[in-house]
């Protein structure tokens, strides 16, 4: 050999997922791609998918655990084997009275001092 070429060295740290840089689950990267196909603007910052997964993920814990209360009411243990499960997070959702779940508990997160996220 003419002593070209790599030599050794370190190893190349394991890839880390944006998603787990900001310490959530849902894929971040799956979020800015899907903001630039769009076309809802010229250009994309760095930040813009990483808020909105955040409230996306936010908003589906939100909505999985109202589901969650409701089968636990109607006695039901697994809210993925339900038969109608649409209809018990429809219902989660919207609720029976004026106000849905979900707002009562968004309301209450604001009045808890949580930052209000946009809708």
């Amino acid at each position: 050999m003419s002593g070209r070429g790599k030599q050794g060295g370190k190893a190349r740290a394991k890839a880390k997922t944006r998603s787990s840089r900001a310490g959530l689950q849902f894929p971040v990267g799956r979020v800015h791609r899907l903001l630039r196909k769009g076309n809802y603007a010229e250009r994309v910052g760095a930040g813009a998918p990483v808020y909105l997964a955040a409230v996306l993920e936010y908003l589906t814990a939100e909505i999985l655990e109202l589901a969650g209360n409701a089968a636990r009411d109607n006695k039901k243990t697994n809210t993925a084997t339900l038969q109608s499960g649409g209809a018990l997070l429809s219902s989660a959702a919207h609720g029976a009275g004026d106000q849905s779940p979900l707002s009562r508990s968004l309301y209450k997160a604001a009045a808890a001092g949580l930052p209000a996220t946009p809708f």
